[in-house]
């Protein structure tokens, strides 16, 4: 296979896993972001309660969505050099969903470290934040799994190049 052929179709796979994993971290964040704030007891009279907590919803959403996709990138890449030698129907949801949990360590503390570090943050922060970050990644990993499965199943003939190879893969 050519080299940029190849490097293109890796790109190619890890912006698709981007994209599909900034969408629910974007819906999970900024619902857990409106929520939070609506629930906030002493709030200032003549603020609409209502207009704070969706503007914190879509704020949340869209840094959600930023993280969803560097981190579903960041596993990725984790898969493309962890398990490059496997196929589809050979990849077991519970290796898949800890490669997830590592990739969401990885950018939730490239995220967090710099304002820890700066004494803008404290450590109980950073660590729920590792932890829900673990838990997103475990779970888009988990479903990437499912859905990817599913597909295989519906269309053995034309999924992934008829061999069941995978986008990382250094075959096919």
């Amino acid at each position: 296979m050519n080299v940029l052929r190849m490097v293109l179709r890796k790109l190619r796979g890890m912006v698709g896993m981007g994209v599909t994993w900034a969408i629910p971290w974007g819906i999970v964040l900024g619902v857990t972001g409106g929520l939070l704030v609506s629930f906030i007891p002493d709030f200032p009279p003549g603020v609409s309660r209502i207009g704070i907590a969706l503007q914190a919803a879509l704020t949340n959403g869209l840094i959600g969505a930023v993280i969803g996709f560097a981190t579903g990138s960041v596993f990725s890449v984790v898969l493309m050099a962890a398990e490059r030698k496997r196929d589809l129907p050979n990849l077991k949801k519970g290796r898949f969903a800890l490669w997830g949990a590592l990739a969401g360590a990885v950018s939730s503390l490239a995220i967090v470290l710099p304002p820890i570090a700066q004494g803008q943050a404290g450590l109980g922060v950073g660590a729920v934040f590792v932890g829900v970050a673990m838990g997103l990644g475990a779970g888009s990993a988990a479903a990437s799994l499912a859905i990817a499965k599913s597909g295989l199943a519906l269309e053995p003939a034309t999924a992934f190049n008829d061999e069941h190879t995978l986008p990382w893969s250094s075959e096919g």
